[in-house]
């Protein structure tokens, strides 16, 4: 079975979709393709795609497709993931799958998926900004952000500032032709909550302007509740804790704990030669497995969570107890849940789908427990990339590792990083809250024998609480009855949820719910499963997902009345063939997809409107033209125009008051292909001759118009301060905004 080839998902150019070209299937099913047996599986898998180019239309397999990952299950079946490169230049989220079985000497393809894009045409020796540059403008792109609304009070640490950018080289963005954008990760922390932030910004190479941008750090809940985060994303570099860092590799012995819900759970511990003290570190787990990796619960209750999250902090110790029966002392802290919640998570995903750890490849687990928010109560927990980390709760919430479903939620997070790896924007980003939100209550009603019929069976965190009663406590309620009639279309990036990554979750992980509900854990768990390990890739929406579990079921034999309830169950929550189309959503763009609107792409593209008039960017369907700047009449009357010159500049973040528009036009400095001008401009919104009102030394934001002022800000290069102009009357010279000689900042928590 072939589904039809679906365009992917590319950013909003100039406030049109430009749509990619792709013609490689979305889905293929149910072939019989022999392959060779004795090569790699990766070296067989691009040889299938090289040998069936009527199929795939993938020029050179072997030259654009670069192994991510192969994974061999006992049963014989190997699925190989392969990311497309362009030119050597990674494009966002392209990844193609395919499925194999290989016994008896024998290989066959039996399906692929996923999101190869053959209509590319980049130009990847283009002149581009320096890296720093860019860096700075992603920086400058997440602050503004979170600055949205007013002055809010600095996190900053000994004066550091808040937010800091990584640069992760080039990418291709798959919009039209495809465009060159730099990666940056944007890490800090929000000034307003504290919580910890990371953002993966993808800039334009050339212009700098923001064009996409996904969630490095997604946090559990929505934005303004309690919330436990992870990373996702881009990994973070940080040294490892050595194996013998305990100074001892005695095997575990059963000693016991109590959880902070009262129960007495045996727990695997390790005795430390050199002190004879007992340390939360089990070797038990993966003996049997590679041996040597380790499940292990560290003492944090010293640092801040900004000290740990993506490194390895200098000084912390393993929790450690004089006898082997866990004192009080380790359970008030949440070290016991964690230590014990840990193992459980393991122990499911080993037992269930014979997946060794995380990674699939033994790596150890490690949590530190009991961080703090300055020394405030950090209600929070996060995974990022190699470990979990837990806050130490405050008198309401306890530690978030309490609740063995946002554990099994949170390392469910690096179970989908490393298969899918979905994209942490809008759809894609709510599925991966989807599946983690799934497989976190699936480990919790399992470990805890709760019937599916219980009505507390579906709260995610509903026993978090000291107070509160489960429904009261719970973050997200998986029978809360979501459906695509109640998607949000939110902006992306930290001020927006990344597109409702948790607000639209329950519309997929509902469905997922459902057919656990229908046809019992075992063999719905198998499905969902599968289709995250060997079907769903990066860039894929609500509907791909859907096409990905009636394909896995399909794979395990599920037909009749079962698979009429898998697909009934997506058609409840009204996941059916072009249901954004009524929302207004198109399935062939990212953006669309993702759950965006055009106007939140990027500062740069935004359209303005005021006056009965509206002025928007305007590209080429296929991006390769600088941005024009067009004007026309909210109610459609006469033809909208253009009243931007055609001088090989990009002209955007236009606004209009209904008279006069005015917008920037963004150059090259002659003879300096990495330096740019920025020039303000303004024409009549009938028509005219534009004219340039002021030329600013560094990018120009937030320009605005109101009768006869024109406002506007720029970063002063000399100071770093961010100054605000405006012109009014037709004047020519511009004034400044003088702050406050003195102002009140509130002092950072201790």
């Amino acid at each position: 079975m072939t589904s039809p080839a679906h365009a992917g998902q590319p950013p909003i150019v100039g406030g049109e979709a430009a749509e990619p070209t792709t013609d490689t299937p979305a889905l293929v099913d149910g072939l019989a393709d022999s392959v060779d047996a004795s090569v790699s599986a990766a070296t067989a898998a691009r040889t299938h795609l090289a040998g069936h180019k009527d199929r795939y239309h993938i020029s050179s397999p072997d030259r654009d497709l670069v192994a991510n990952t192969v994974t061999a299950d006992a049963d014989g079946a190997e699925t190989v993931r392969l990311d497309q490169k362009y030119h050597g230049v990674p494009v966002l989220g392209a990844q193609y799958v395919v499925r194999m079985t290989h016994k008896s000497g024998k290989r066959t393809v039996t399906g692929t998926s996923g999101s190869y894009f053959t209509g590319l045409d980049v130009d990847t020796d283009q002149g581009t900004l320096p890296a720093k540059t860019a860096v700075d403008d992603a920086v400058r792109h997440v602050r503004s952000e979170l600055d949205r609304g007013g002055y809010r009070p600095s996190h900053a640490k000994n004066g550091t500032a808040v937010l800091s950018g990584d640069d992760q080289g080039l990418t291709i963005l798959p919009t039209g032709k495809g465009v060159l954008a730099r990666h940056v990760t944007v890490s800090g922390s929000d000034p307003a909550t504290g919580t910890p932030l990371v953002q993966e910004v993808y800039v334009d190479a050339v212009t700098g302007t923001a064009l996409f941008e996904s969630g490095g750090l997604p946090t559990f809940t929505a934005p303004g509740q309690v919330a436990g985060v992870h990373p996702s994303g881009t990994p973070t570099k940080q040294s490892r804790p050595d194996r013998s860092a305990s100074g001892s590799e005695a095997a575990s012995i059963t000693g016991s704990g109590t959880l902070l819900n009262g129960s007495t759970v045996p727990l695997y511990l390790t005795k430390d030669a050199a002190t004879g003290a007992y340390l939360l570190r089990d070797t038990a787990h993966m003996a049997d497995t590679k041996g040597h990796n380790v499940i292990q619960t560290w003492d944090a209750s010293s640092l801040w969570y900004q000290d740990v999250s993506g490194v390895w902090p200098d000084g912390v110790v393993p929790f450690a107890s004089p006898t082997s029966k866990v004192g009080p002392e380790l359970t008030s802290v949440g070290a016991v849940d964690a230590h014990w919640a840990a193992g459980k998570v393991y122990e499911f995903y080993r037992d269930t789908f014979h997946r060794d750890s995380l990674d699939g490849h033994g790596m150890a687990i490690n949590s530190l427990v009991g961080v703090t928010d300055y020394g405030s109560p950090f209600v929070n927990a996060f995974w990022d990339h190699t470990k979990m980390v837990y806050g130490t709760g405050d008198d309401e919430y306890r530690s978030l590792a309490s609740d063995l479903d946002v554990v099994g939620h949170e390392m469910t997070h690096g179970v989908v990083e490393h298969t899918a790896n979905l994209v942490y924007s809008g759809q894609s980003g709510a599925m991966n809250e989807a599946l983690a939100d799934y497989f976190g209550n699936v480990i919790d009603v399992t470990v805890n024998h709760t019937a599916m019929s219980d009505p507390e069976a579906g709260l995610i965190g509903g026993d978090l609480c000291r107070t509160r009663t489960p429904e009261e406590c719970a973050f997200r309620d998986l029978n809360d009855g979501a459906t695509t009639a109640h998607f949000l279309g939110l902006p992306l990036g930290a001020a927006g949820d990344n597109g409702g990554v948790h607000l639209n979750s329950t519309i997929f992980s509902g469905a997922l719910w459902d057919i656990r509900e229908s046809l019992g854990g075992a063999l719905a768990d198998k499905i969902v499963y599968r289709a995250l390990t060997s079907y769903i890739t990066p860039l894929d929406g609500f509907e791909e997902g859907r096409d990905a579990v009636v394909a896995a079921a399909r794979s395990l034999g599920v037909k009749g009345a079962k698979l009429t309830a898998v697909k009934g169950a997506f058609d409840a929550h009204g996941i059916v063939p072009g249901w954004e189309k009524g929302l207004g959503l198109d399935s062939n763009v990212l953006l669309g997809r993702l759950g965006t609107l055009p106007q939140y792409v990027g500062t740069g593209n935004a359209p303005g409107a005021g006056g009965g008039w509206w002025a928007a960017p305007k590209s080429s369907p296929d991006g390769v033209d600088p941005y024009s700047v067009w004007v026309g009449r909210i109610d459609g009357k006469g033809r909208p125009h253009q009243v931007s010159p055609d001088d090989g500049r990009s002209h955007m973040s236009a606004v209009t008051d209904g008279k006069h528009v005015v917008w920037v036009a963004v150059g090259n400095v002659p003879d300096d292909p990495w330096s740019h001008t920025y020039d303000i401009m303004s024409a009549p919104v009938q028509g005219g001759k534009p004219k340039t009102l002021f030329s600013a030394p560094s990018e120009v934001t937030g320009v605005s118009i109101d009768g006869g002022t024109v406002a506007w800000s720029f970063r002063d290069p000399a100071s770093g301060l961010q100054r605000v102009s405006y012109l009014k009357d037709g004047a020519t010279v511009p004034q400044q905004v003088r702050w406050p000689v003195t102002t009140t900042r509130l002092p950072n928590r201790p």
